[in-house]
């Protein structure tokens, strides 16, 4: 394939996307007509071709009204446009879109004694574009706050000026369209708290230098009053019962008494007595080998 020719494929593929994507900006983001219905008072009347629906209004009062249920999907509306492709048109048309509140189940026709109430105390009149053959009404005003199934009802519109009473007419239209558009609000989603932590410490660690609680606003607590320690309870170390005339052993806990009646206070006696015998056994011993008695 030549160069020129891909530049022409790219181009009609970049034109098909953008119109691709101005459709899907176009598309019914707010809300989107579920379902309409009609009644009427013209005997023998018969559903419209292609399942549409009729207004028709005589000098004596309406003859033919419908209904439209809406599905409002935003929380808040921009923008809201009623638009009814025409089918036909017998005389000149005077059509005004009102609110209902009236409870109904869609016929096509219904007999009029069975069509919804309307409120027309603040009506939108619809536009007709004669070359495209669209009635058009901006209805964001009967549909402010709004949301989730709502209900509106077109019908004949007052006789314009000079005319005493209403002309004679009859208009079908093939189809409903509601353009919305406008903003859902998202709740936020709150992280859930955790209460298994034990405090500050827990949550930065022992050793943190994140800081102090007074670092992240929060006020330290005031010191309580400072309790003394309780005084250490006194242990009396008593010494085991000493056996009399036992000698002192390795072991024995407790610290030595004085008195001549206690071990301890014997042991110097028991030195000089064992020096003493000593130094006598020492000398006997000279004396007898002096003598000739003991062997040197």
């Amino acid at each position: 394939m030549t160069g020129p020719r891909w530049a022409a494929l790219l181009l009609t593929s970049a034109v098909l996307l953008a119109l691709a994507g101005a459709g899907g900006a176009r598309a019914d983001t707010g809300g989107s007509v579920t379902e309409f219905g009609w009644w009427t008072k013209t005997p023998g009347a018969t559903t419209q071709a292609g399942g549409g629906f009729q207004v028709a209004d005589a000098p004596g009062g309406p003859v033919s009204v419908a209904a439209i249920r809406l599905d409002i999907t935003a929380s808040s509306l921009s923008t809201a446009k009623l638009v009814l492709p025409e089918a036909q048109q017998v005389g000149t048309a005077v059509v005004q879109v009102c609110r209902t509140t009236s409870q109904w189940k869609a016929e096509s026709p219904g007999m009029y004694a069975n069509a919804p109430t309307p409120d027309c105390t603040s009506p939108v009149a619809m536009q007709r574009d004669a070359t495209a053959l669209v009635w058009t009404a901006d209805v964001l005003p009967l549909l402010s706050g709004v949301t989730g199934e709502a209900s509106l009802m077109v019908v004949p519109g007052p006789p314009p000026s000079p005319l005493p009473a209403p002309a004679p007419f009859q208009v079908s239209f093939h189809t409903a369209e509601l353009q919305a558009e406008g903003s859902t609000s998202e709740t936020p989603v709150v992280a859930p708290t955790d209460t298994s932590g034990g405090g500050f410490a827990d949550t930065f660690g022992a050793g943190s230098s994140v800081g102090s609680p007074a670092d992240f606003g929060v006020t330290a607590p005031l010191p309580g009053p400072a309790v003394p320690a309780p005084a250490p309870s006194e242990q009396v170390l008593t010494a085991p019962v000493q056996t009399q005339g036992r000698f002192p052993q390795q072991g024995d806990v407790g610290a030595p008494k004085h008195g001549a009646n206690q071990p301890w206070g014997r042991l110097p006696l028991l030195v000089i007595g064992a020096a003493a015998i000593g130094a006598a056994t020492s000398e006997g011993r000279r004396q007898l080998r002096a003598r000739g008695l003991v062997a040197a």
